[in-house]
């Protein structure tokens, strides 16, 4: 399955929107729609695609909503636009060199996935120094596990064990505890950078190891070493990323029935 390029890999929105209408002949009504989207004739976009024209900031921000994109690709989006427009060459570089933040800004992971809530240290240091306490933390979300006693056989810890770890997650604010039931206050924690972030993705890992000797067959592990050119690793590492953000967005509406654990590498061997 072709998975489309984000907006950030594009140098000019006209590149991006032909892309994502696709072969001209073949575009089955899309570019229809995305023309009354936006408020214009489909002659109108045809101009806007060729290049005869520009988008106004007005229909780029109704284009943005069509799309459904995020505040991150909406600004994306709106930067080429203002970059076509502009009347000098500084005015390109400037808005050329705004976008390029933009990019910056959505390779790093902790701006795409930012909707989350910074722990104090010594809180962090602790949350992270086992996996266990993010699981309690995400099984809790499930509604049949919302309770002292289930959370216990779901998890299978003993009492004293998980009663250590509820506490620490009440007192720090990320659960609440009341006439037995168990409630999530804080969502989503920003892992940041650092030891912390080592100390997690090791104990993920490890989880990870540990499971591979149950042989499920509704879990996937997959290891390889294999060679590829500079461009198609970039390409590769886009596709993982734009699954698991797109995964990411899909487990939002989702109802919580069960807990997974997503880990993902791709790295050179390069020293």
């Amino acid at each position: 399955m072709l998975v489309l390029k984000k907006i950030f890999k594009y140098e000019s929105y006209r590149d991006y929107l032909n892309s994502y209408l696709g072969e001209k002949g073949k575009r089955t009504g899309l570019k229809s729609k995305m023309a009354k989207a936006i408020g214009i004739h489909s002659s109108h976009l045809s101009l806007i695609l060729g290049g005869q024209t520009n988008l106004s900031l007005e229909q780029t921000e109704k284009l943005s909503l069509f799309l459904e994109h995020s505040e991150l690709e909406k600004k994306a989006l709106m930067l080429l636009v203002l970059k076509e427009r502009a009347g000098t060459d500084s005015l390109t570089d400037f808005f050329d060199q705004e976008f390029g933040q933009v990019c910056k800004k959505y390779e790093d992971l902790s701006e795409r996935f930012a909707d989350a809530s910074r722990l104090p240290p010594g809180t962090a240091e602790q949350y992270y120094s086992h996996w266990i306490y993010g699981a309690v933390h995400m099984v809790v979300t499930i509604p049949e596990f919302a309770n002292y006693d289930s959370l216990r056989d779901y998890l299978q810890l003993p009492d004293s064990k998980l009663r250590e770890i509820v506490d620490f997650l009440c007192q720090s604010g990320i659960l609440s505890e009341e006439n037995g039931r168990l409630e999530v206050r804080i969502k989503h924690i920003e892992l940041g950078k650092g030891g912390n972030e080592l100390r997690h993705h090791i104990n993920f890992r490890s989880l990870a190891m540990n499971h591979i000797a149950y042989r499920r067959k509704e879990d996937v592990h997959y290891s390889a070493m294999m060679t590829m050119s500079e461009s198609l690793s970039k390409e590769v590492r886009d596709k993982i990323l734009a699954v698991l953000e797109e995964s990411t967005h899909l487990c939002i509406p989702s109802e919580p029935e069960d807990a997974y654990v997503l880990a993902v590498d791709f790295f050179s061997l390069r020293q």
